[in-house]
């Protein structure tokens, strides 16, 4: 005779248009390893008082008021923490624009002075060079007529 295996199956999920979130424990003889949604074998947290499955992270999470009261504070805590950077980025950001337009107006005025000496060395050039006039190299071409008669 064929002993018969008991599994133990909780429910967590909706099932027959009916939201459970640890319905159990269930026993069956069949195989429930190829089941899934809304089927649990994992025994619950045996320290939760309420809990839901989490199919993504295949373990039980606590959703009872103190947990949930946890996760309310955590949250608050981190928007806290991220206004409080958010303003400290924003007083850093504005010091930073104001350190940049300040090295663009150096820059500028860098440029423009830069400009000026060219134009200087420039004019400085034309000066130093002698005043010279293109010379041409004139030949003077005659033609004397031998023997007097073309």
């Amino acid at each position: 005779m064929a002993e018969l295996n008991e599994t133990t199956f909780w429910i967590s999920g909706i099932i027959n248009g009916e939201y459970r979130e640890c319905d159990g424990p269930y026993t069956t003889t069949k195989n429930m390893t190829d089941k899934g949604y809304p089927y649990v074998l994992k025994t619950p947290n045996p320290n939760f008082t309420h809990q839901k499955y989490d199919y993504i992270a295949h373990e039980w999470v606590d959703t009872s008021s103190e947990a949930l009261l946890h996760t309310v504070e955590d949250v608050q805590k981190a928007v806290t923490e991220l206004k409080s950077n958010s303003q400290s980025n924003t007083q850093s950001n504005n010091e930073l624009d104001k350190k940049l337009d300040k090295l663009t107006t150096l820059v500028t005025m860098s440029n423009v002075q830069t400009g000026k000496l060219m134009q200087k060395v420039q004019d400085l050039k034309k000066q130093a060079q002698p005043a010279t006039q293109p010379t041409e190299t004139t030949q003077t071409i005659t033609t004397a007529n031998e023997g007097g008669n073309n």
